[in-house]
């Protein structure tokens, strides 16, 4: 039973849930966030029929049922709309509630199982990589702070014997699970409890009241759309082959927990008990890789061969494209995943020795008995739910996905150092090594920062500068159209397309088949008229397939918005295999703005602008005769530098003075490489 939180313990933790809630609330709105918000906005007009609309999301118009949204947490966002209208930054701080029981969660957590080290190892959670970036408007963050909490009262009910707390857990559970359905897991974290501590009365209570929450809503969706939100998006996300699943999900299991758990490796360390030199070089070691991998950016193919004879190899069948930042963080959580299974293994056997790196071998307490190895045996299981957890509920590799795993190797490595450093006497290393964490945590939260602001603000230039241009005739006639007739269409997804469409701008619907019996109408394919615009962001941002060859399109104006920051998050922390990277050039995000020089009716093409391979170093553009207007070049060969500027650029730079070295500095491996000045 744990003992009550005291006053001060108190205070601290309010204050960590605030800086997690300023941090993430001066964030632009990002990634799935859009979504989100115009769900809630349809729950704040129509509290009973939250999907009962369509919505312009992935490529086409979709019935909102159909687009994966629990309603849990989209109520508590329709609340804070009602409550503060239309601003974006009050609503994420109108999230505080949220980020204190998520705060308060992870605390209670590591007081039963970590005891000493439990404010700086909530710390080391909650400003981590792997939960820092990612609030954001989005359901990650509080999933896990509802199935946190009602883990904490299930344990409780078990050691207390309590119904009410029982009740509780079953019905946060059940709220958890429509918040996002990740949370299926904790019925079955609750049964590995109970499997060294009994109470299965208390199981059997939390698991009926929360399959009842659960299945209670499905039920009514079913009734109001004809099939409930869980099966609409189970039969869409199930139809992909599970060889090719695995072959995606796989190989991003070590390079997410490595890129995210860099400060694990050395919390593991001192939880075997390495001497503090061997941790401060490994540490060394790990920022150096991060570093390396924001100013260096290499590409490593190999090529698997199907040989029939010792000497005549056939072909090779496919070739396997692997970036540094795959590689190092793959050797990253293959380290830490080593470091785990020592620390899992002292834990469960109570070796009668330790070792160490800076001696041979040091005497240990003798074995223990079984029963007070209850609670590592449920954090080993548990560790292992949560990697089937990843292979199970997985559609595709992100940092979101190994959150769990993240939480609980955590608590593993933290038990075992919360033993070792007070037995050692080193009571300054886990706070050295949580601070170690949090500045990992801060380079991502910037960079994702970085990345959410250039949206806002690209939109807003392209915005600014069509309002500006609106009177210019139509290139190629001097004909000029009413401003009042004029519509701005665009083409993106995430943040982009919510900014977008708070400037005016329209999406351009290409064609698609209308679903039939519908008890609203989605929008009709869109039709550009002489003089429209549209805006059309680069490979950066997902986007309809727009064919611009054969609609009658002209380039006008190129809008760039820079900075000298040498990692990205975007694709790979929300949908990759590591959670950092090295960012290409000094561009942070870019648009093409077009005129529409006759009537046309957009349709299916290629899309924007190249792909991330098709726009490395070197490749787009490759000569002065392939540039366009409005755009720069910078083209570095061996120490002659030529800077070429062309007419009708705009570029914006968001970011820090000695910005012209670093941009140097990166390009000392590219001959040629695409930038704004």
């Amino acid at each position: 039973m744990l003992n009550r939180i005291t006053r001060p313990a108190w205070v601290w933790l309010l204050g960590l849930a605030l800086v997690y809630t300023l941090l993430n609330a001066g964030k632009s709105l990002h990634i799935d966030d859009p979504a989100y918000v115009a769900f809630a906005r349809q729950i704040s007009q129509h509290p009973l029929d939250p999907y009962g609309f369509g919505m312009m999301w992935y490529y086409q118009p979709e019935p909102a049922n159909e687009i994966l949204a629990p309603p849990v947490f989209l109520y508590w966002l329709a609340l804070a709309m009602r409550v503060w209208g239309d601003h974006p930054l009050l609503w994420k701080v109108s999230l505080f509630p949220v980020c204190w029981l998520f705060t308060w969660a992870v605390y209670t957590l590591f007081r039963r199982f970590c005891h000493d080290n439990a404010w700086w190892l909530t710390c080391l959670v909650v400003l981590s990589p792997a939960y820092l970036p990612a609030l954001n408007l989005m359901l990650d963050v509080p999933v896990v702070a509802l199935g946190l909490t009602a883990l904490h009262f299930f344990l409780e009910a078990v050691e207390n014997a309590s119904w009410r707390q029982a009740v509780a857990a079953g019905l946060l559970a059940g709220l958890a699970t429509q918040t996002k359905y990740t949370a299926f897991l904790l019925p079955a974290v609750m049964f590995l409890y109970c499997l060294f501590h009994g109470g299965w009365r208390y199981w059997v209570v939390a698991v009926l009241l929360c399959g009842s929450l659960f299945l209670g809503w499905e039920f009514y969706t079913a009734r109001l759309y004809g099939q409930s939100h869980f099966l609409a998006n189970l039969s869409t996300n199930t139809s992909e082959d599970l060889v090719e699943k695995l072959s995606k999900i796989l190989p991003g299991l070590l390079s997410l927990l490595g890129s995210v758990g860099a400060a694990l490796v050395l919390l593991a360390l001192a939880a075997l008990g390495a001497p503090r030199r061997v941790i401060f070089g490994v540490g060394v070691f790990l920022f150096v890789g991060y570093l390396v991998v924001g100013f260096w950016d290499v590409t490593f193919e190999t090529q698997i061969v199907r040989s029939s004879m010792l000497f005549a190899p056939t072909p090779p069948l496919t070739g396997v494209k692997w970036h540094l930042s795959e590689a190092l963080f793959g050797v990253y959580g293959l380290v830490l995943f080593v470091l785990v299974g020592g620390a899992l293994y002292y834990l469960l056997h109570g070796p009668a020795v330790l070792l160490r790196l800076d001696r041979a071998v040091v005497p240990r307490l003798p074995v223990r008995e079984w029963r007070r190895h209850r609670d590592d045996w449920f954090l080993t299981l548990w560790l292992g739910l949560e990697g089937a957890g990843y292979f199970a509920l997985t559609p595709f590799p992100a940092v979101r996905r190994v959150m769990g795993l993240f939480l609980v190797l955590t608590l593993v490595v933290g038990r075992l150092a919360t033993l070792n450093c007070r037995r050692l006497r080193r009571p300054y290393l886990i706070p050295t090594l949580v601070g170690f964490g949090v500045i990992l945590g801060l380079i991502y939260h910037i960079t994702d920062d970085l990345t959410a602001f250039s949206q806002e603000q690209v939109v807003q230039l392209a915005h600014q500068w069509i309002e500006e241009h609106r009177y210019d005739p139509v290139p190629g006639t001097e004909m000029t159209i009413d401003p009042g007739q004029q519509t701005v269409w665009y083409v993106g997804h995430w943040g982009f397309q919510f900014y977008a469409e708070r400037a005016g701008m329209k999406p351009i619907i290409l064609p698609y088949q209308q679903k039939e019996q519908l008890p609203f109408a989605l929008p009709p394919a869109s039709y550009c008229r002489k003089g429209d615009w549209v805006v059309v962001p680069d490979w950066r941002i997902f986007q309809q397939g727009l064919d611009r060859e054969k609609g009658a399109l002209q380039e006008v104006h190129h809008l760039a918005v820079t900075d000298p920051w040498p990692w990205r998050t975007l694709h790979c922390y929300y949908g990759g295999s590591v959670g950092i990277d090295h960012h290409l050039g000094s561009t942070r995000q870019e648009v093409r703005v077009f005129r529409v020089t006759d009537d046309f009716e957009p349709v299916w093409g290629k899309g924007g602008f190249p792909s991330r391979s098709e726009a490395r170093p070197g490749s787009f553009p490759g000569s002065r005769a392939q540039a366009r207007a409005g755009e720069t070049f910078l083209r570095c060969r061996g120490k002659k530098t030529t800077l070429t500027i062309w007419e009708n650029e705009t570029c914006v730079r968001t970011f820090g003075l000695p910005w012209r070295f670093l941009d140097w500095w990166r390009r000392l491996s590219a001959p040629v490489r695409k930038t704004t000045w």
